[in-house]
């Protein structure tokens, strides 16, 4: 008895010393995405406060041409290139992001967080919910 636990006292010994060597484990930091939907008037503010953006109107161009917030760049969500596209775009800067009536928008954001985007705004309701 006294020869087993004086084994055991040793194992938890070694278990312990082995635990505080003083290394540390290996960690990836992986940012974390910032996803906010927004109603049109916290997206509007929110818009007008921050200086360097992206404003991605994923509507197909003749929804585009019939209408759209000043200065968004139009990114056809049904062409085979959205997701090239994407991948010219500055991935530092916040995204904010619209279609007809969001639910493109909310189809866009895998792509855009698998894009490598850390932070996008999303207007719900889309275009069609803008006060305009």
């Amino acid at each position: 008895m006294a020869k087993t636990s004086w084994i055991f006292s040793l194992l938890l010994l070694l278990s312990l010393g082995a635990c505080s060597s003083g290394e540390k484990p290996e960690t990836t930091l992986i940012p974390e995405v910032v996803h906010e939907l927004l109603g049109p008037s916290e997206f509007a503010s929110i818009l007008s406060q921050t200086n360097k953006f992206l404003l991605l109107d994923i509507r197909t161009p003749d929804e585009y041409e019939t209408g759209h917030l000043k200065g968004a760049i139009n990114l056809n969500f049904f062409d085979p290139g959205f997701h090239d596209s994407l991948q010219q775009l500055d991935k530092q800067l916040p995204v904010f992001i619209y279609s007809q009536n969001g639910t493109r928008s909310n189809k866009a954001l895998t792509a855009l967080k698998g894009s490598g985007f850390l932070k996008i705004y999303e207007l719900e309701g889309g275009y069609e919910g803008m006060a305009l």
